[in-house]
């Protein structure tokens, strides 16, 4: 079985146009984020000044949205903060 004839044409068209056989993604799709744009450098700076905010703390500091936050973060590099607990091994324990 083969291509259909417009997948073909379509491939022909794309090489001559962008010298190039794949599809290029187009990277500007969706909606702009504008928002985040505006409140990046707030968010990070709040992260930065205290590594323990949480999304939450600093949601309402910038007063901006909880996935506007996140989404900042995710793209920035500094990861959440989260506490953990751990146990405490005891020397008895190994001793057994």
């Amino acid at each position: 079985m083969h291509p259909h004839y417009t997948i073909i044409q379509r491939t022909n068209h794309r090489l001559r146009d962008t010298g190039n056989i794949l599809p290029v993604p187009n990277i500007s799709r969706g909606r702009p984020r504008a928002a985040r744009n505006q409140n990046a450098e707030a968010v990070l700076n709040t992260i930065t000044e205290d590594p323990s905010t949480s999304i939450r703390a600093a949601t309402r500091t910038v007063n901006a949205s909880k996935s506007t936050v996140h989404g900042i973060i995710k793209d920035n590099g500094p990861y959440p903060y989260h506490k953990i607990r751990l146990q405490n091994l005891m020397e008895e324990v190994y001793e057994k």
